[in-house]
């Protein structure tokens, strides 16, 4: 499992309300595919909890026979701002890929 937290180092005086919640993405049967942050008791039957891990530093998904998978998507809400999706592109989210490093040169 992925646990994400939030970076409390830049904290503006104000503590988060989370943390310590799995990376989870939806099951082929999900009629949600939007990836997300959830409680260990929050999950349903059909949501992916496990399996993920850094090819390198592209972050992938280990399916139960073995084969490796990356199907983010972004959709863009506004500016600076993507909505994350797996497997979907019903609302014309394009591919993007998760990794570990920052990108060589900022775009403007």
């Amino acid at each position: 499992m992925w646990i994400g937290s939030p970076n409390t180092t830049l904290s503006n005086g104000t503590n988060p309300s989370w943390s310590n919640l799995i990376l989870t993405v939806p099951g082929p049967a999900a009629s949600d595919k939007r990836v997300s942050l959830s409680s260990a008791g929050d999950t349903s039957d059909d949501s992916i909890t496990t399996g993920f891990l850094f090819y390198g530093s592209t972050a992938m998904h280990v399916t139960d026979d073995g084969q490796m998978e990356s199907m983010f998507y972004a959709l863009r809400v506004s500016d600076y701002v993507s909505a994350l999706y797996w497997n979907d592109t019903s609302k014309d989210q394009v591919p993007v890929v998760l990794r570990s490093i920052a990108p060589s040169n900022r775009p403007n």
